[in-house]
């Protein structure tokens, strides 16, 4: 197998033409003249990616909840990790991401002392009254 076949063959896979090159010893001219079509495929990486983010989604839903019904040293724990990591994000975003971010942190800060949602609607259908009700349209 000359060295032609090989690059063929490794361009195929999708490895770039300067990879090629520089393992064949080969010209880059050359190696880009020979207009091999890659194919596209799903790689292993694909899956892991696919993964990682049902395992962030399921973090996700997971700091969600300790945030609303956890003790309040959970809460606490969750907040000064996801601040720790907020701090390295927020230096690289723009101050709108920046601005938008503290007012969320805020919004969940003033939270904390609220009652627990469940009572929260138990109390509002003992206060719903009949003329509450929008009009009905003819």
């Amino acid at each position: 197998m000359n060295k032609t076949d090989v690059a063929i063959r490794l361009a195929k896979k999708g490895i770039p033409a300067t990879d090629i090159a520089n393992v064949l010893e080969m010209d880059l001219d050359n190696v880009v003249s020979l207009g091999i079509t890659r194919e596209v495929g799903q790689t292993s990486l694909d899956n892991v990616s696919e993964a990682m983010e049902g395992i962030v989604w399921l973090v996700y839903d997971e700091a969600k909840r300790t945030m609303t019904v956890g003790s309040p040293a959970q809460k606490n724990f969750l907040m000064r990790l996801v601040i720790g990591y907020l701090m390295r994000t927020m230096a690289v975003q723009t101050p709108h991401a920046l601005i938008d971010l503290q007012e969320e942190f805020r919004e969940l800060m003033e939270r904390q002392g609220q009652p627990d949602p469940d009572e929260v609607a138990e109390t509002l259908d003992e206060a719903w009254v009949e003329d509450d009700d929008p009009p009905e349209d003819d």
